[in-house]
């Protein structure tokens, strides 16, 4: 079987809703991958980026943080909270 993933920011339930439905239309297999990481960890990992063509800066990282609508019950099903915090390579299998 073929693995699709998917690296956008799905902060609001109805975008991720469209993907729920979208993957059970077709029957396809789903998990949420949340990676948390504390807020500094954050900030500090962003001001360390450079070169790349994320819009995501350490400025808008409290308004992002804010504006995160939780998971529904109905979405928990598919989530797996990763603590991101340590860094180095996320496996997903």
């Amino acid at each position: 079987s073929q693995s699709r993933y998917s690296g956008a920011k799905y902060d609001r339930q109805a975008l991720r809703q469209t993907v729920i439905a979208a993957t059970q239309e077709r029957e396809l297999d789903l998990e949420i991958v949340h990676c948390q990481a504390p807020i500094e960890v954050l900030r500090d990992r962003l001001n360390q980026r450079t070169g790349d063509i994320a819009d995501a800066t350490a400025d808008l990282l409290t308004a992002q943080v804010a504006a995160f609508e939780a998971f529904s019950n109905e979405e928990r099903l598919w989530v797996r909270e990763v603590d991101t915090a340590r860094g180095g390579d996320l496996k997903l299998q």
